[in-house]
């Protein structure tokens, strides 16, 4: 996958850290939140939320996280970076949604249950090529 690609994906949020501010290069201040997604594959990838994704349901999946309970999260016009190796970072088009129903999410969510939980991390995940009217079609492997 490219650099700056805009992707959506799909995986299992297996670990999220707390906000943390940074001072941007113009002086404006922002948050940020650094989570661990992982698919069916045991591979893992880092996801940096910013802004208002960052205390919103970045919040709200870190809750979910803590209690125990790993989320489905679909991620929508992420952005891939090289920093240190691939990694994902929202941008201000994304839109993230936790738990989201439909099959694909649901064989995930019971792939982590049974086994994905204590699999090792490498990097992979599902990404779809589009999502209309609640839906994805085909998905694909794309290694990183």
């Amino acid at each position: 996958m490219d650099n700056n690609s805009i992707f959506d994906v799909i995986g299992v949020v297996s670990f999220v850290n707390p906000s943390t501010s940074i001072m941007r290069k113009n002086g404006v201040e922002i948050e940020k939140r650094v989570l661990q997604l992982k698919d069916m594959s045991g591979r893992s990838v880092e996801l940096t939320l910013w802004g208002n994704l960052c205390n919103a349901e970045g919040l709200e999946v870190q809750k979910m996280c803590d209690s125990g309970v790993f989320s489905v999260l679909v991620v929508q016009s992420g952005r891939v970076s090289d920093f240190n190796g691939k990694v994902m970072r929202t941008i201000s088009t994304s839109q993230l949604i936790i738990e989201p129903d439909f099959l694909e999410a649901r064989r995930l969510k019971e792939w982590f249950e049974k086994e994905g939980i204590i699999s090792t991390s490498q990097l992979m995940l599902f990404l779809f090529p589009t999502y209309v009217e609640g839906n994805f079609k085909r998905l694909k492997k794309i290694k990183f």
